[in-house]
């Protein structure tokens, strides 16, 4: 949906389908988007301004979206879920070989601006009971960062917050402290580990001195008591150094919550890079193996995320889950024969050219 010929700022509002949605909205000093039959009236600080509804209405009562300043309008939390989207900045500090952003997209985007990163606090739905916040790199916007991470806290006491970031940060004191005084309490750090030695994992993230930094910020967070997940995406450059990479977090990242296993998205740099990326959902997931094996053996909990089912052996489908976002996830045309379609959660859409010549659909009695 566009607002035609709109002329105004970029904003956060609430889609509301009746003036009672649309009051009480105003009470709580939201901007709102009132829709009443073919009009759309906008109305933020003291003004309203009405728009002709051309096309059919995608969103429903109180979904938030953003208007950006051509009049576009993008869904940014949907009313109807309990899981919720905070992207803090598109800027990182690596520019892994594999990131399913390009360096130009990341380069050339515009930084996000600090006041509008904390007013999505406001807008997130009341009943909001897992919330993952994201970039980029997310610790990057450094105090804006930490005061949505304390607003979050302060409005959702007893929410889940997943924070996805490369860790490097919280290898400085002052950060770690910082986020020992405004994190949920609820908070797990998602942090990517590329390789069990500097080299590989400083040549994956493009950043000297990435894998150090790294490993002591997953050290220090730990001391902390603040939960930690290590990522281990599997691809060409670094599955032959799976198995390493568990035997580092067994022997020296104890206490970590949990340790996921991920196939490649490629899209992004890994598209650029697919030449030297992509190897098959069957090689991907074997390098994996002995590794999950190890963890399990030493009392770790273990995820295996964004792989195909029929690329899982059937002692694992108990570690399984369906990960990918509903809008990314494909099927090949042979997943329709599938009887356990069902169970799986398809492949990355930017995956799928790569993954049909080796999907193969369960029978009956499999």
């Amino acid at each position: 949906m566009r607002l035609m010929d709109y002329s105004g700022p970029e904003l956060i509002a609430r889609i509301c389908l009746s003036e009672d949605s649309a009051t009480k909205n105003r009470l709580s000093d939201k901007n709102v988007l009132l829709i009443s039959g073919n009009t759309i009236s906008l109305i933020y600080s003291d003004c309203i301004q009405e728009f002709n509804l051309t096309g059919e209405c995608k969103f429903f009562d109180n979904d938030t979206v953003f208007v950006n300043s051509y009049g576009n309008i993008s869904l940014m939390f949907s009313f109807a879920e309990y899981s919720q989207t905070i992207v803090v900045t598109n800027k990182c500090n690596s520019n892994c070989i594999m990131c399913a952003y390009t360096s130009s997209f990341r380069r050339d985007t515009i930084d996000t601006d600090a006041n509008y990163i904390l007013e999505q606090v406001v807008y997130l739905p009341d009943h909001t009971e897992h919330l993952v916040i994201t970039g980029g790199e997310p610790t990057l916007k450094d105090l804006a960062f930490f005061k949505l991470m304390k607003a979050i806290r302060d409005r959702f006491p007893r929410i889940n917050c997943l924070l996805l970031s490369n860790g490097r940060s919280f290898s400085i004191d002052n950060i770690c402290q910082q986020a020992l005084t405004s994190f949920p309490k609820k908070t797990l750090v998602a942090i990517p580990l590329h390789a069990s030695y500097p080299e590989l994992h400083d040549r994956i993230t493009q950043s000297s001195g990435s894998f150090k930094q790294t490993i002591i910020g997953i050290k220090k967070l730990l001391s902390l008591g603040i939960a930690v997940e290590i990522r281990i995406i599997a691809f060409a450059y670094n599955h032959a150094d799976i198995i390493n990479i568990a035997r580092l977090i067994d022997n020296e990242l104890h206490g970590v919550s949990i340790v996921n296993f991920m196939a490649v998205e490629m899209c992004g740099n890994s598209a650029v890079n697919s030449s030297d990326i992509w190897i098959d959902y069957n090689s991907a997931f074997s390098a994996c193996e002995a590794a999950i094996d190890l963890l399990i053996s030493s009392g770790i909990d273990v995820g295996i995320y964004n792989f195909p089912l029929c690329s899982v052996p059937h002692k694992y489908i108990g570690l399984y889950r369906k990960s990918i976002s509903t809008y990314k996830v494909r099927y090949g045309e042979v997943c329709s024969k599938c009887c356990r379609k069902s169970m799986c959660g398809g492949v990355f859409a930017s995956s799928l050219k790569y993954a049909v010549p080796e999907m193969k659909p369960f029978k009956e009695n499999e």
